[in-house]
């Protein structure tokens, strides 16, 4: 576990590690368009919080496909417009996608067919094993390019980015077809957002990765520009600029991913991200002392939250009532944001939100025989969204983590301590934790030594990397027995503090 500490920010107290991993996650998802028949079925592993979760090209294969006869040998159908690049789709919908070159060789032809049957089934694990297995066996073979392609897709469904960036570099150089090499670029560009976002804050990895996701946008739009991911590209690149708190470029890009925008698919995906700038600029303004600014970059994206908030897509919904939370502790309205915590519906329940607000459509796709492209999209769009809730951590585990904050700055300890055992029993991993530290806090902060320093004792068993805990709690309790007119008590906690806290800062990580 990363160290945690506690951070005053106002009048807000809060775990550095907690809200840091709260925060997190992210995922990436996948779209392509064509008719009924080129839709493949995708898994996608959730990696990073959710700033990564964006569709890839539309691709048009000008190729001959190949499909297999009874006997195994392979007869040409001319290619409908097919996406170079996944897309969901309900179980009849499935990619016909197959090696680009000729199989004739009987052993090539078996090879092909069993990774073929196991990337249409969504086996990727499997895709991968067998992909490496062909790539080794036949390096000359003229089939490699697509099955480099193959190996870099069944990576990139598993969310397995250190893995897809070697193997799309590998597809960019190999490949001839401007399709082929267009989802390269922009599959590259996501897999190294996504391994910036599961790198630790600041390390230097992080930096990488995030300055070549930067540079690989750029170079997108300038080699594609008449691409139809270019919108896509530029909102990526948005949140590229956002994470390195370049928030003048960010806009930019936004500006321009709205013109690009031409069907109007991202408007509230770029609204959004808009309002999550304009709240990360609202506190470095507030920390620089820039109230006037600050408090008018909170009130811009306090207006774009709640316009999301209200909107009819449940999942948008959900995360903008969660960033108005945020907001309202932060300006100190706990009631407010306690009020709006209390509405975050749980997974489980959003995914019945999302099912049933897609029903009606799915039912009138599934009538038609050559359903409109822009249904199809539609459709697309709402089933990634709903395979990404299922595989990022739950939204609501990240409310109640934020109720219980609200509690315990509004000093209502014990409903406080009630949220964070909930946590701490049923949480994710990385929240359990957390809720673990606030419990102990909630002791303190009520000057009940005695149950804090037994909790203490219990945590640092259990994490001993983390030390921090010990010298605050030592702080609380030494400013509870102050309070109670026990001076040599107070004093000799106050002296174990100074001796276990290396970092100043904790002077003032108190709520008054």
């Amino acid at each position: 576990m990363a160290r945690s500490s506690c951070i005053r920010r106002g009048s807000r107290l809060v775990w550095n590690g907690a809200a840091s991993k709260a925060e997190k996650g992210g995922h990436q998802k996948t779209e392509g368009s064509g008719d009924k028949r080129h839709f493949a079925k995708q898994s996608q592993s959730h990696r990073c919080r959710k700033y990564f979760n964006k569709p890839p090209l539309e691709a048009r294969a000008k190729k001959l496909q190949f499909r297999w006869r009874k006997d195994g040998e392979p007869r040409k159908v001319p290619s409908a417009m097919k996406p170079a690049a996944f897309s969901f789709g309900p179980p009849a919908l499935v990619l016909a996608f197959l090696f680009a070159a000729p199989l004739l060789a009987q052993d090539n032809t078996e090879q092909a067919k069993k990774i073929l049957d196991s990337y249409h089934g969504g086996k990727f694990e499997e895709v991968v094993k067998l992909a490496n297995e062909f790539i080794q066996a036949k390096p000359q073979d003229p089939n490699l390019p697509s099955a480099y392609l193959l190996l870099a897709r069944s990576y990139y469904n598993l969310g397995k980015w250190t893995e897809a960036v070697p193997a799309y570099r590998k597809v960019q150089t190999l490949s001839t077809e401007k399709d082929v090499k267009e989802e390269a670029g922009y599959c590259l560009a996501q897999s190294l957002a996504a391994q910036a976002e599961a790198s630790p804050e600041k390390s230097a990895d992080r930096k990488k990765y995030l300055e070549e996701a930067v540079q690989l946008t750029g170079e997108f739009g300038k080699t594609f520009p008449d691409s139809k991911s270019v919108a896509e590209i530029l909102l990526l690149q948005a949140r590229l600029h956002v994470q390195q708190g370049k928030y003048a470029e960010a806009s930019k890009d936004l500006d321009a991913a709205r013109m690009a925008d031409t069907e109007k698919n991202l408007g509230e995906e770029l609204d959004y991200l808009q309002g999550f700038a304009e709240a990360q600029r609202a506190r470095e303004l507030l920390a620089e002392f820039k109230k006037a600014d600050g408090e008018a970059a909170v009130a811009r994206a306090s207006q774009i939250y709640a316009r999301l908030a209200s909107a009819g897509n449940p999942a948008l919904a959900t995360e903008a009532t969660l960033q108005l939370a945020n907001l309202d502790m932060a300006a100190g309205r706990y009631n407010e944001a306690i009020d709006r915590l209390r509405t975050i519906p749980g997974r489980t329940e959003l995914l019945s939100r999302l099912e049933a607000k897609l029903a009606p459509l799915r039912a009138e796709v599934a009538s038609q025989s050559t359903p409109a492209p822009e249904k199809l999209r539609r459709m697309q769009k709402a089933q990634q969204k709903i395979e990404e809730i299922k595989n990022r951590p739950d939204l609501s585990g990240q409310a109640l983590f934020q109720l219980g904050q609200a509690f315990l700055q509004t000093r209502r300890y014990d409903e406080a301590r009630l949220v964070f055992r909930q946590i701490a029993r049923y949480g994710s991993a990385d929240l359990v934790g957390p809720a673990e530290q606030q419990i102990i806090l909630t002791f303190a902060l009520q000057g009940r030594t005695g149950e804090a320093d037994r909790l203490v004792e219990e945590y640092r068993k259990k994490y001993p990397s983390e030390k921090g805990i010990e010298g605050l709690v030592d702080y609380l309790v030494g400013r509870a027995l102050l309070e109670d007119g026990d001076y040599e008590g107070a004093l000799r906690r106050l002296k174990s503090a100074q001796e276990k806290i290396a970092d100043d800062r904790y002077a003032d990580e108190i709520p008054r």
